[in-house]
Order: C-alpha cells, then sequence, then structure tokens
C-alpha cells in the first residue's frame, strides 16, 4: 500500500490516491454567543465588589481622597465615623455593583483572555465588546449609531422582556420624578449585579452573629440564656475602635433583623435559617422548588464536563439547558416583594461587619492565627472568633466560595432569558465558562453539609435537604 501522506495534492490526484484523513482528539470548539460577554461583566463586577476593593474604598475615604454620599443623620450622638462608614459603604456598591456601561479596549481585551482560557476557543477583545453590543441590540462596531450614549446602556434583554410587560406603568430616569414611577429606570439600565444568596451564606458563616456577640461585649453584657461572651478576653485592643462599635450599636435598630433576613432566603430561595434567634417562620410564599433544581443543573453540569473531558465523543448539552429554564423560572417567581431592595440593605451591612473583622484591633483582641491564609483578611479573625464562641460551623472558606460562586451562577441565569433559548450551543457555553465555579461550590458544599451534588444517590435523587438542616446533623453526630 502506496503511503499517499507525502506526495503532493496533484501528483495524488492523477495517482487515484485519496486524500489523508486527519483524526485529532481535541476538545471541539464552540461558536462565541452573545451572552458570554454578560458573564464576564459579572465575573467583572464580582471582582469589583470583592473584600480587597472595599477595603481600599474606605482607606481612600478614611484619609480624604474619597468622597462619598452625603453623611446621614442617624437620630443620635457622637455617632460621626460610623455614618461616614455606613454612607461610604452604600456609595462604593452604588459605584461597583453594575459594570454595565463603556469600557476600554484593553478591558474588553482582558475579559476576553479570562473567557478564552474558559471556553477553550478563541476569543479577542473587539469580537467579546461585538457579542455584548449584539446581545443589547445595538449596531456593532464603526457602524454604530453616533446618537447612542455609552454611558447611558441599552436595556439587557431581561430586562427589556420585564419593560414590554408592564408597558402601562410609567419608567422615568429622573430622580426628581421617582415617586410616580412604577419601575425606576436607572435600575432597568444599571441593575445591581447582586444576588441575596451571598448574604445566605455569610449568615452559615456566622458572621452576624459574630458581630451581635461582639456588641454585646462591648457593653459588657452576657449572652443569651446567660452565656458568656468573651469572658476570658480584655477587652482594651478595641479601644481604638470604641467610636465605630458605638455608633454600630446605636444603629441596631435600622438594620435588618434576622428574622427579616431569613423570610427573604425561603421567598428567594426557598433557603431556611435554623436556631433560637429565627424561631418558627410562618411564610406566605416559599421557593421550595429551587433547590431540587439547582442541585439538578450542578448534577447535570458536572456530568456534561465528564462527556465534554472525553475526546472522543460530542457533550450533550441539552439536559443542562432544560435544567437551566427550570432555575431560571424558580427565581423568576421569586424576584419579587423586596427583591430590588433587600439584597442591597443586607449586602451593606455584612460588609461593614467584615470591615469591622479586618480592623487590626480585632486581630488583637481575637487572637487569630496568623499562619493560616484566607482570601480575605476578615475570615481568619471569624473564624477565630467562632473558635472561642463554641460556634463549631463548617469553615468560613467553604461558606465564602458558597457565596460567591453561588452569586455568579444565579445572576448569568435570573438575568437571561433562558426560557426562550432553543440552542443547546448557549447552554454548553454556560458551562463551559462556569465550570470553575460550579465544581467549586460542589466541593464547598459537599465540605460544608456531606452530600456530593455531583454524583446521585442508588436511587437516583439528588439530595434536595435543607443545608441548614444538614449541618446540623453533622454537628449532632459530631457530639458537638
Amino acid at each position: 500500500m502506496v503511503d499517499s501522506s507525502n506526495i503532493p495534492p496533484l501528483e495524488r490526484a492523477r495517482m487515484g490516491q485519496p486524500d489523508p484523513l486527519i483524526v485529532s482528539l481535541q476538545r471541539p470548539g464552540l461558536p462565541l454567543t452573545d451572552e458570554v460577554a454578560f458573564w464576564e461583566l459579572i465575573y467583572k463586577t464580582s471582582d469589583a465588589l470583592s473584600f480587597g476593593k472595599y477595603e481600599a474604598y474606605i482607606d481612600k475615604v478614611c484619609d480624604g481622597s474619597m468622597r462619598c454620599l452625603p453623611i446621614r443623620q442617624l437620630p443620635f450622638s457622637r455617632v460621626e465615623a460610623y455614618e461616614l462608614l455606613k454612607s461610604a459603604t452604600d456609595q462604593f456598591l452604588l459605584d461597583h455593583c453594575g459594570v454595565l456601561s463603556k469600557l476600554s479596549n484593553e478591558e474588553w481585551q482582558e475579559l476576553a483572555d479570562r473567557a478564552e482560557l474558559q471556553l477553550g476557543t478563541p476569543v479577542d477583545g473587539a469580537r467579546l465588546e461585538a457579542a455584548w453590543d449584539s446581545y443589547l441590540g445595538r449596531t456593532p462596531g464603526p457602524n454604530r449609531d453616533p446618537n447612542d450614549d455609552p454611558d447611558d446602556p441599552d436595556l439587557i434583554p431581561y430586562f427589556d422582556l420585564l419593560r414590554n410587560k408592564f408597558r402601562d406603568f410609567s419608567t422615568n430616569g429622573d430622580p426628581n420624578k421617582q415617586l410616580c414611577s412604577f419601575i425606576l429606570s436607572e435600575r432597568l439600565k444599571r441593575p445591581c449585579l447582586i444576588e441575596l444568596i451571598w448574604s445566605y451564606w455569610m449568615e452559615e458563616a456566622m458572621l452576624v452573629q459574630v458581630l451581635n456577640a461582639i456588641a454585646l461585649r462591648f457593653q459588657n453584657r452576657r449572652g443569651p440564656g446567660d452565656r458568656k461572651l468573651f469572658a476570658n478576653l480584655e477587652i482594651d485592643p478595641l479601644r481604638p475602635l470604641n467610636h465605630l462599635l458605638w455608633g454600630y450599636i446605636q444603629d441596631e435598630q435600622h438594620r435588618l433583623s434576622i428574622a427579616r433576613r431569613a423570610y427573604e432566603y425561603d421567598h428567594h430561595y426557598g433557603l431556611r435559617l435554623i436556631g433560637k434567634a429565627v424561631g418558627e417562620l410562618a411564610p406566605a410564599d416559599s421557593r421550595s422548588s429551587f433547590l431540587g433544581a439547582f442541585h439538578r443543573l450542578l448534577h447535570l453540569a458536572s456530568r456534561f464536563y465528564q462527556q465534554d473531558d472525553d475526546t472522543t465523543v460530542r457533550a450533550d448539552a441539552f439536559p443542562v439547558l432544560n435544567a437551566l429554564k427550570e432555575v431560571n423560572l424558580a427565581l423568576g417567581e421569586g424576584g419579587s416583594n423586596q427583591y430590588g431592595d433587600l439584597p442591597w440593605v443586607a449586602r451593606s451591612e455584612m460588609m461593614i461587619q467584615q470591615w469591622l473583622l479586618a480592623r487590626p484591633e480585632m486581630r488583637e483582641f481575637l487572637s487569630s492565627r496568623p499562619s493560616a491564609v484566607y482570601p480575605e483578611t476578615w475570615m481568619e479573625r471569624l473564624e477565630s472568633a467562632k473558635t472561642l464562641l463554641g460556634l463549631n460551623s463548617p469553615s468560613v472558606l467553604h461558606m465564602y466560595n458558597l457565596a460567591t460562586m453561588g452569586e455568579r451562577m444565579l445572576i448569568s441565569i435570573r438575568l437571561h432569558p433562558w426560557t426562550k433559548e432553543n440552542e443547546t450551543i448557549r447552554a454548553a457555553n454556560w458551562a463551559r465558562r462556569f465550570r470553575s465555579d460550579i465544581q467549586g461550590y460542589i466541593h464547598a458544599y459537599n465540605a460544608a453539609t456531606g452530600v456530593d451534588l455531583s454524583a446521585a444517590n442508588v436511587t437516583s435523587q439528588l439530595d434536595s435537604r435543607l443545608p441548614s438542616l444538614l449541618m446540623r446533623d453533622r454537628r449532632a453526630v459530631a457530639g458537638r
């Protein structure tokens, strides 16, 4: 048999030899779909809201180089420092929770490099920017309408659909006319890309409980049930924080109560907190279908990766697409009542609590272990406080991963009309782009609850029990 691989094409044709068949065991590339640009902006927002960026922002406020919103006049004395911290936190969220405005070419290229790394498909900045324009319904590139204001962005498809559903209600962008506007134009054009699930996992990490315990100790008060809080610790290291802790305690009546947050966790996701402080909830509407739908999506995505990594088969993303639709429906049903306001307020309050824990004075007070390295400085202080209080919950690192990764995934599902999609390529791109978050979430959930979402049990049913119950049962088994 003649080896025709090295014979020139014309000579091979004259000899009647067929062209060589090229076989390559590589994962097939997928076309770049428009919503990939939106996903990259979600990641950009998540990075902008990280604690490191927030801490640097507050440092600039402290040295006077950063202006913030007008300071609120709380009805208490000697709370000026806390008022400034509260106003600066709101300003930080306002400036960083949505990045749907014009980006530079360098920023688009940076996002494109991250997308290419995850998707396994060549992506450049110009192509990604064009995809974003197409996603918004704009004419991309040099043919764009010169009347388009880059600082006045168009609506993403999901919000465009919502606006069309409520055409008979007024929308006004003038802040002086918001009183009679059913839909605030600013919230449609510059949505805040945050999810309440972030606050839920911070709650499970015992962030709020630890700050409450510190506040009680600061007031020389015992905890519930005559329980001594930090009884063997000297409170003097917190003296430089007196003015902030005083304001934090005085403002307690203006913060969200644990019951208020618990009811909204249940309305958003069907997730419930367990404890004496919460009591028995009596919700009017619980999103009981969300947890099962979300866990099924994560499970199907993990099965998709097994196929996608096998270069001898073409992975089928149709089950992932159907699961995305189910989660999208569940999230849409829970996107009412306090959806637009409570997640913001809860995020602002918990970021202040993180900042207080990250202060050097807290390190001296709690004697945190400097050799333990965490992604954010407040986390080691929280772990030390939990140990001192005997709060044996899962590691704050796992809760942090569940909060940040879960938030990015749910934003990408909630704010895209998945129920209208029928192309599996979009679901395949979603699974590839969020692979690190999906697998990281599955690992953190397993570490916290003992449930592996990547593998169904013998009855082929995923465990959809409340994570708070699972964590409580694990503590009971461990005898804690």
